[in-house]
């Protein structure tokens, strides 16, 4: 079986290097394509879905952005499991001031280098405490498009999806302070952990991911 992966705003597969896939899954990571400005979060994630091969047993995974583009392609996809990482299976999970009148207008007359910042107050909405963290978020920030990151905001901001599709499974950091637990009603939370618990708390996470796809007891042999 295949494991489809996205990763979060701006990001890559670098966030993932610490974690353990299971064995006898083949992992894939998604690769961004370009956002238009103005294109809904639905519908670039029917867009990126053309690079994965539907016709094979397959699973999702994704982190925060990753997380709700797989929710929506799990809607017209049909994946073994979609397992949501720091993320939202709907707008209605999403913290309460991601809704606040107006934040789209704001959002879009911040310039391209705002969207390229690193310090202190983003470390701390991360949970990022060593130097390892701290390094690996500014080479992501540092290597983001601004025209990508400005556009997935406003699909984010604009997202209209009121219910949770069916069928997801989702792990949190009780301590994410970007997109916190008590809203995102995770299935799991893993303690300590805040936002990018993939890299920070990589064993518990690769523990969860395996415990989950190991629920499709056959994925070894497909």
């Amino acid at each position: 079986m295949t494991l489809y992966v996205l990763s979060g705003l701006g990001a890559d597969a670098r966030v993932f290097q610490k974690i353990c896939w299971p064995e006898g899954v083949r992992v894939r990571h998604v690769p961004w394509v370009a956002w238009p400005p103005g294109e809904s979060l639905p519908g670039y994630a029917r867009r990126l879905a053309a690079g994965i091969d539907s016709t094979a047993p397959f699973a999702l995974a994704g982190l925060s952005l990753g997380g709700m583009l797989a929710a929506e392609m799990s809607c017209f996809l049909e994946p073994r499991a979609t397992l949501l990482l720091s993320s939202a299976a709907s707008a209605r999970r999403l913290p309460p001031w991601f809704r606040a009148p107006g934040l789209p207008a704001l959002q879009a007359l911040l310039p391209g280098w705002a969207y390229r910042q690193h310090h202190a107050l983003l470390h701390w909405i991360f949970g990022l405490r060593t130097a390892e963290e701290k390094a690996l978020f500014a080479s992501i920030v540092r290597d983001a498009d601004p025209h990508f990151v400005r556009a997935a905001i406003r699909g984010v901001l604009t997202w209209t999806r009121r219910e949770a599709p069916p069928g997801l499974q989702s792990l949190h950091g009780a301590a994410d302070r970007l997109l916190p637990a008590r809203y995102a009603q995770p299935d799991y939370q893993v303690p300590g952990a805040g936002h990018l618990a993939v890299f920070t708390h990589a064993a518990a996470v690769s523990a969860w991911i395996r415990e989950r796809l190991d629920l499709i007891n056959d994925y070894k042999k497909s």
